[in-house]
């Protein structure tokens, strides 16, 4: 993947765009709109305003016509008055260019951090809390509202908040015995790759703070959900 990535772009590398970008996108659009408490808007024009400042300096290629028949832009619409980062990602000619530039938006990412560590780590901690909250009214919700952003700030919302930490701990108890069983039939190797495996995708996306990153978390989890279950049956097998 790296040679084909060099091949192609004259850069070497694995991990995609959205692991450099992403985290701008999200964790940074909502600690500093709070932090300097302005409007979103403001803030990604700002951005954008650094964006193409980046371009001129840097003598990037890049074709303004491109993105006006393309999708439209994030949180708002692709117009000239109206840019974000993206904007300028997009317009970028050459991929090892928009590689650079996704090394740039990084680099603005981790000195927002380091400016405002607390209020980062505490949006931080609220997102790894909330990522493994379990979500069993998510195609209900998505049947009712138009967009998340539209549900998310509903009261409908706030009201199921309640059942789903009920739900959740209601599973992740069933898959702690689960654990508990693997390790008294000293299935220690198993054990290691499920967890580990769950970790591995936990870890990239805790800070995301949305509750679908988790999807591939279950797929390890349910195999301990499984051994929990066995172990309850087992348990009521032994009491009859």
């Amino acid at each position: 993947m790296g040679f084909s990535n060099y091949f192609r772009s004259g850069y070497f590398y694995i991990m995609t765009a959205d692991t450099k970008v992403e985290m701008h996108r999200t964790l940074v659009e909502r600690v500093m709109v709070n932090q300097l408490n302005i409007p979103l808007n403001y803030f990604l024009q700002q951005e954008a305003e650094e964006s193409h400042k980046w371009i001129k300096t840097n003598k990037i290629k890049v074709n303004y016509d491109f993105d006006h028949t393309h999708t439209i832009l994030r949180k708002f619409n692709s117009t000239p008055q109206n840019k974000n980062f993206m904007y300028y990602r997009r317009i970028i000619i050459d991929e090892g260019d928009r590689v650079q530039f996704d090394k740039f938006i990084r680099k603005r990412t981790f000195m927002f951090m380091f400016d405002y560590p607390v209020e980062f780590s505490r949006e931080i901690v609220k997102g790894a809390f909330h990522t493994p909250l379990l979500n069993p009214f998510h195609i209900y919700s998505d049947h009712r509202f138009i967009s998340g952003e539209e549900y998310y700030g509903s009261e409908l919302h706030k009201k199921f908040i309640p059942i789903r930490i009920i739900y959740s701990l209601l599973i992740f108890i069933i898959i702690f015995f689960g654990i508990m069983h693997l390790l008294k039939k000293r299935d220690y190797k198993n054990l290691f790759l499920l967890i580990i495996s769950s970790l591995y995708f936990y870890v990239t996306i805790f800070w995301h703070g949305n509750t679908r990153y988790f999807v591939p978390c279950l797929i390890y989890s349910s195999i301990l959900f499984g051994s929990g279950m066995n172990y309850f049956l087992s348990f009521k097998k032994n009491l009859i």
